[in-house]
């Protein structure tokens, strides 16, 4: 079994979830993917049209974040214990990515502006990041 230590970091995820098992990665994914959904469902539900935002919200989750999470797990395997801010460089960068295409999606599902697409797809994206951090413990 491959064990992934990220020191005294006291880090839940990988204390808890053995990263170098393949059907454990699927759990953190779907544990993700519906902390996710809850959080940026009840940030949708503070809009005007929260019946269409929560529909195309949970649908370009269902793809941007299980991508998004293989992507970083895959990435956090190649650096150390001693690679904590790279791997907050590397989780920034995915997520930027990620507010980028959802403003996309919302420009063109929700017929936002630009910059009401990018608002809402950043404080979406920031909560759901924010209470991701609380939960799995990384702290800088």
């Amino acid at each position: 079994m491959i064990e992934y230590d990220m020191g005294n970091m006291g880090n839940l995820l990988s204390n808890v979830i053995p990263m170098g098992l393949p059907h454990m990665w699927l759990f953190t994914i779907l544990v993700a993917l519906a902390f996710t959904l809850l959080i940026e469902t009840l940030v949708a539900l503070c809009f005007k049209e929260r019946k269409k935002l929560v529909a195309v919200m949970a649908k370009m989750n269902l793809v941007t974040n299980p991508i998004t999470n293989i992507i970083f797990i895959i990435i956090s395997l190649f650096f150390s214990s001693r690679s904590l801010i790279q791997l907050w460089v590397v989780a920034s960068i995915l997520q930027i990515g990620v507010v980028i295409v959802e403003a996309i999606i919302l420009k063109q599902k929700m017929d936002y502006s630009w910059t009401k697409a990018f608002l809402v797809s950043a404080l979406m994206n920031a909560s759901s990041f924010a209470f991701g951090l609380v939960v799995w413990g990384y702290y800088l």
